[in-house]
């Protein structure tokens, strides 16, 4: 039986050709004639971030275009660069830099809307449009994914009965820098997104690319609650800003804003028209006429957040502010401020909005405190001026 291993940069490949006892021949396409291919796919985020990382590396002994930008520029700007065919074409002519890699170039003589990795697998398998690559890798191809890829090794081998070295088996280190990934803008992320959006939904959940990305930072998440018109947001304050539906409309915040998690916009267009344009949006219904870029969410990118552990097993009450704080968790923020989730009636909003209270949400407040101390030990939540929801987490008053 012929075995092609088809190494996409970045994604283990050394290892693999240990552990399989192949000898390096490069990073070229794949042999459509081998009884049996298989890749290896790694979160685009991922993958950024270590070609950005390994380019860096002083050790290694690389004279290329690549190893250029990221010697000279940032993580944001390396990314921004090389994500984009036309953009790296352009660069590379102006700093008169050569480009001899066959997958690059294919890269860059792409008119497409996509990124380096889903060029690159347009590339290694011979396809010149995403559905034909999929179609190909979904019919000849074991895909693999990187986050996983010891188990999935392990079902590899025995799926095909295949003799590895004995030495290697075992021994993968999954080396995604989580620490560093908190350098790379919120636009940059985006980018990603949108750029990779084919791969990252093809193997990926919605919140993937945010996983960990934040970690040891801290985040403010801001609900409707009467206190928040108290808060003054901290002058120089580099936090990331995380809006329960149409809390961001307040002017003091509204330009802060990072992330907003909105429900039911076709019925508050008053307030989607008062939203801030700059921040990223996670939205459960489609609405044609939102005037920024979002992205849809299912229960089950939700169940990846970690909700589980609070809607299946304690099935209390609900509130957007909710799927705020499993994000901010998933997202690996070390501290998390509450502004705004008060536990009370009234709100921000007009007076239509005023029909209900929050006074309930103060037993799912307690259970979720349960599940961050027994998971995230590491992480802390602080209530600023909290109405309703005093003693639960640590108080500021302000």
């Amino acid at each position: 039986m012929s075995f092609d291993f088809v190494h996409i940069p970045k994604t283990a490949g050394t290892y693999i050709l240990k552990l399989f006892n192949k000898p390096w021949r490069g990073h070229v396409p794949a042999n459509s004639d081998s009884d049996v291919i298989m890749t290896v796919i790694r979160h685009p985020v991922a993958f950024y971030t270590s070609l950005y990382h390994f380019f860096r590396d002083p050790s290694k002994n690389i004279n290329n275009y690549a190893k250029h930008i990221a010697q000279k520029e940032d993580i944001n700007t390396f990314i921004r660069t090389m994500i984009d065919g036309k953009c790296l074409k352009r660069y590379c002519r102006d700093h008169q830099l050569s480009v001899n890699v066959a997958y690059d170039q294919f890269h860059i003589d792409q008119e497409n809307e996509y990124g380096l990795l889903m060029n690159y697998l347009m590339f290694f398998f011979n396809c010149t449009s995403v559905s034909d690559t999929f179609s190909f890798l979904d019919e000849r191809v074991d895909v693999l994914l990187y986050e996983n890829l010891e188990q999935e090794l392990e079902d590899f081998i025995k799926k095909y009965h295949l003799s590895v070295n004995a030495t290697v088996r075992g021994v993968f280190i999954n080396r995604t820098s989580k620490s560093s990934r908190s350098v790379i803008d919120k636009e940059v992320v985006k980018l990603i997104n949108d750029r990779e959006r084919a791969v990252i939904g093809k193997y990926y959940s919605l919140f993937s690319a945010y996983k960990g990305l934040y970690r040891n930072s801290s985040c403010y998440i801001i609900g409707s609650g009467p206190s928040l018109l108290q808060f003054e947001a901290p002058v120089g304050n580099d936090s990331i800003y995380i809006a329960a539906n149409y809390s961001g409309i307040v002017p003091s915040i509204r330009d802060r804003i990072d992330y907003a998690f909105i429900e039911n916009a076709r019925n508050r267009i008053d307030l989607v028209e008062q939203v801030s344009p700059t921040a990223h949006y996670f939205m459960y219904e489609s609405y044609p006429d939102f005037p920024y870029s979002y992205d849809l969410w299912r229960h089950s990118d939700l169940s990846e957040l970690g909700t589980d552990a609070y809607y299946h097993n304690f099935a209390g009450p609900s509130t957007t502010a909710f799927h705020c704080l499993f994000f901010a968790l998933y997202c690996g923020f070390k501290t998390i401020y509450l502004v705004g989730c008060d536990c009370s009636s009234g709100n921000i909003y007009p007076a239509q909005y005023q029909t209900y209270s929050c006074g309930c949400l103060v037993v799912g407040w307690k259970y979720i405190k349960t599940i961050v101390e027994q998971d995230y030990p590491g992480t802390e939540i602080v209530s600023v001026n909290p109405v309703g929801l005093e003693g639960v987490f640590r108080d500021v008053f302000t």
